[in-house]
């Protein structure tokens, strides 16, 4: 009954009604929005690395992160080879390189990720099935979710990388990093040959090890072979170093992580509001429900009732108005954001949370209301 009560007091006044949905809706989006970017921030930053197949990663001592690696000497890759509980190794060069829009010749930075012809590396199934043809070093593989500025090319047609002519031997997808606007893969040496880099300079060092090993013993071997010239990390630290980066050093994560905060808040405020108002006008109604002999725990639940229809009704509503927004935000930007069960969680809980905080804080007066005040 309090349910059919609270509803009775939403349709009551439609106008007054929807502009506290409207407000509340556009809050829950916000919480939405920034938690659904913050998590899209950490794909974008890994995936690159997840279309590897590697257990152990070796970087050089200065480097940050994807955009500003740092390089070592390739001899020392193959130290790592000869660890015991070590099954392979793969040295990989990544750096940005200037593209070159064939249509408005205007330069456009991407990802240039230079890697020999191991297909074992490679999860990503499109990239293991064209890998053969980076072979001779002429060729390159690019992202078909790379962004419209790049241009319109094709397979079979050339593009120009660093000022250099490169076929266009096939295409995978996968997405463009934070920092280019895309992707491609080249063979090894020809990366070294068009990015300028030393023979033996190298970013990365992607380990493999043997069946049944523990990647984390391997990684102290590691570390004790190659001394404290070197970074080496498992899979799972490496990945989480390089999306904590991304989210607690730069600026976008900590935009991203305030503006999350700030939705919670003016949430929480205008929830108060809409029904600290609600209350306030209805006072003398809830007091004379106590003189009719309805106890404070039906009239609490009246209340209750209310803030859940306006959470529950605002919350349906910025489900699907954010569903949305990140389609509309994959499409026009590549960014890999959408919605999930994870973030529909987490924003359902931090809802529940301010309005739990809320609703208590508007219906204390609700205990107060006196019938005896009706007849002063």
């Amino acid at each position: 009954m309090s349910l059919l009560y609270a509803w009775c007091n939403l349709r009551q006044n439609g106008r007054r009604t929807l502009a506290a949905l409207a407000g509340l809706t556009f809050a829950v989006l916000l919480v939405y929005l920034q938690l659904g970017l913050l998590a899209a921030v950490r794909r974008a930053t890994t995936q690159l690395y997840e279309c590897f197949d590697f257990d152990v990663v070796v970087v050089s001592l200065n480097y940050r992160q994807l955009g500003a690696p740092g390089a070592f000497d390739r001899m020392r890759l193959m130290q790592a080879d000869v660890v015991p509980g070590v099954a392979a190794v793969l040295p990989v060069g990544i750096e940005t390189v200037s593209w070159t829009n064939p249509g408005t010749k205007q330069r456009i930075p991407i990802k240039l990720i230079g890697v020999p012809v191991r297909p074992e590396f490679l999860r990503e199934p499109a990239l293991r099935a064209q890998l053969e043809a980076l072979a001779g070093g002429q060729t390159v593989l690019v992202d078909r979710v790379s962004r419209a500025s790049l241009g319109d090319v094709k397979v079979g047609d050339y593009a120009r990388i660093n000022d250099q002519p490169l076929r266009l031997a096939g295409s995978y997808r996968l997405g463009s990093a934070l920092e280019a606007e895309g992707g491609a893969f080249i063979e090894y040496e020809a990366w070294q040959r068009v990015t300028g880099h030393p023979g033996r300079d190298i970013n990365f060092g992607l380990v493999r090890t043997r069946p049944g090993v523990d990647a984390a013993a391997v990684v102290r071997e590691l570390r004790a072979v190659l001394r404290d010239d070197l970074l080496v990390f498992t899979r799972e630290e490496f990945l989480r170093n390089e999306q904590d980066y991304f989210v607690r050093v730069k600026p976008l994560g900590i935009v991203f992580q305030s503006g999350a905060i700030v939705g919670c808040l003016a949430g929480a405020v205008m929830l108060f509001q809409v029904l600290a108002t609600d209350v306030t006008l209805r006072l003398r109604e809830y007091a004379t429900l106590k003189a009719m002999g309805f106890g404070a725990r039906f009239v609490l639940g009246v209340g209750l009732c209310q803030a859940l229809l306006y959470l529950g009704l605002s919350a349906v509503a910025a489900t699907g108005l954010a569903a949305g927004v990140f389609l509309a935000v994959r499409v026009l930007t590549t960014v890999p954001a959408w919605l999930d069960w994870p973030l529909t969680g987490a924003v359902v809980a931090l809802v529940a949370g301010f309005g739990a905080i809320s609703t208590g804080l508007a219906l204390f007066r609700v205990r107060r209301a006196d019938p005896a005040a009706l007849f002063p």
